[in-house]
């Protein structure tokens, strides 16, 4: 990786932790870039045909998203998809209910608060609203603070009305992940590699998934964008 790139993820790691990839932004451009291909001096960055959607004269780099591990949520879209590909509907009634039972949960059970708003908002406890409520029911549980005991009132609410909405499911072994190229041609036709950070307290564990998985995008608009 060259000095403007390494430069670049120090910036950001400062910030987010481990990072892995950024996505990016120029002159229309938009492109994914781990690989570490780039040995000109004068080459900053590298970019496909394909990345270039309209002409720019705007030559400023624009961070669009880091790397993180993120919640990954069904909706309206990817369910129907899925299911005209032969997903039973039960499959989504259960992971529905299991949802509905985790959101109800939050204001009964101090250690089900926690662990729902850890993991429908990431490892990290998603924004610092929810970072905040995490450290609460940490240290204090379900005790009768009215602000704290609103704010899951509102996490419950806007979770069943985004579930009623848009269908909108919580996956609890999934993650909302950046996609690259395999530039160094290592992987198979069909075969993806996935590595995710778990974070428990101050400790993290990078772990990569092994066994049959799907992967969709979103918005998801074909059945092809949907690969077993």
């Amino acid at each position: 990786m060259n000095n403007f790139l390494q430069n670049l993820f120090d910036e950001f790691e400062y910030f987010v932790g481990s990072l892995v990839a950024l996505s990016v932004s120029l002159a229309g451009m938009v492109c994914i870039d781990v690989a570490s291909k780039i040995v000109e001096r004068d080459v900053l960055v590298y970019f496909r045909e394909s990345m270039d959607k309209f002409e720019s004269d705007n030559l400023s780099l624009d961070i669009v998203r880091a790397s993180h591990n993120a919640s990954a949520f069904l909706n309206r879209q990817i369910i129907l998809l899925l299911s005209s590909l032969g997903i039973k509907d039960q499959v989504f009634l259960s992971l529905q209910q299991d949802m509905v039972k985790k959101v109800l949960e939050v204001t009964k059970y101090s250690t089900s608060a926690e662990d729902t708003l850890r993991e429908m908002n990431g490892e990290d406890g998603g924004n610092g609203t929810h970072h905040f409520m995490i450290e609460y029911l940490r240290r204090f549980g379900l005790k009768t603070e009215p602000l704290v005991r609103q704010m899951l009132l509102c996490f419950q609410a806007y979770q069943l009305k985004e579930l009623r909405t848009k269908s909108r499911i919580f996956v609890r072994n999934g993650s909302c992940l950046l996609g690259v190229v395999d530039e160094s041609k290592t992987l198979e036709y069909e075969q993806v590699f996935i590595q995710i950070e778990q974070i428990s307290g101050q400790y993290s564990q990078k772990h990569i998934l092994k066994g049959p998985v799907i992967v969709t995008r979103n918005p998801c608009f074909h059945p092809g964008n949907n690969s077993f």
